[in-house]
């Protein structure tokens, strides 16, 4: 075989590889998840001028918190939800610290790579409610922020998410994970989660004020298709 031709042959090899390549990328996946998450948090209750409640070091097991959690996600385009409810028993003061998330979010890639990287900015919205001392919180908060979804292996992938509010209420979320794909319709997913939250609330005369600072470790079982 000639030079010319080997030279042609191996063009279009290569170009067989980043059509191949391409073909894979497009189109969408989603995913559905169930999991569970234990908790170590700091959290301030106040009233007016007056603490209610100030607890360091607050902890709590995985089966007292769970989420559901979904995406649809292209080389485009990347859908996220998710539903999550929290419960600490706060001995300190005899009572129950219960939290419900209920999130929706979207980006659009702005950078990503042939071998799978990409990064999307993304806006949401989150209804957060919260019941502690017969106190009753209720904020929905539109966010903005990011997400960056990295491949190490063909079956791992390294995922960081992070957003904060831009309502009156504060929230901010950052997020890391590990995701293996060890079946082709079955993934698990270890994540670390930090978050910070204000929330305030008016009753009559009184305005309550809850301050909460929290670092989470998460296992997700997700669904693929």
């Amino acid at each position: 075989m000639s030079f010319k031709h080997l030279f042609a042959a191996k063009a279009i090899a290569v170009s067989s590889l980043s059509v191949s390549g391409a073909v894979h990328g497009i189109g969408w996946h989603h995913g559905i998840s169930i999991g569970l998450a234990s908790e170590q948090s700091e959290l301030t209750l106040t009233s007016n001028t007056q603490t209610l409640a100030e607890l360091d070091n607050l902890s709590s097991e995985f089966t007292d918190n769970y989420s559901i959690q979904g995406y649809s996600i292209s080389p485009n385009w990347a859908i996220g939800y998710q539903l999550d409810k929290y419960e600490t028993e706060l001995t300190d003061i005899s009572s129950k610290y219960q939290q419900q998330n209920l999130q929706f979010d979207i980006g659009m890639s702005v950078f990503s790579l042939d071998r799978g990287l990409n990064l999307y900015p993304l806006i949401g919205l989150r209804h957060t409610s919260v019941d502690i001392l017969s106190n009753d919180f209720s904020s929905t908060q539109g966010y903005a922020g990011f997400r960056l979804d990295i491949p190490v292996f063909q079956r791992l992938f390294l995922h960081a998410k992070a957003d904060t509010t831009l309502t009156k209420d504060k929230a901010t979320y950052i997020s890391v994970a590990a995701n293996y794909r060890y079946m082709r319709n079955h993934s698990i997913m270890l994540q670390w989660q930090q978050s910070d939250l204000e929330l305030s609330a008016r009753d009559n005369a009184t305005d309550d004020q809850l301050e909460r600072n929290t670092s989470q470790i998460a296992l997700r079982w997700f669904l693929v298709w």
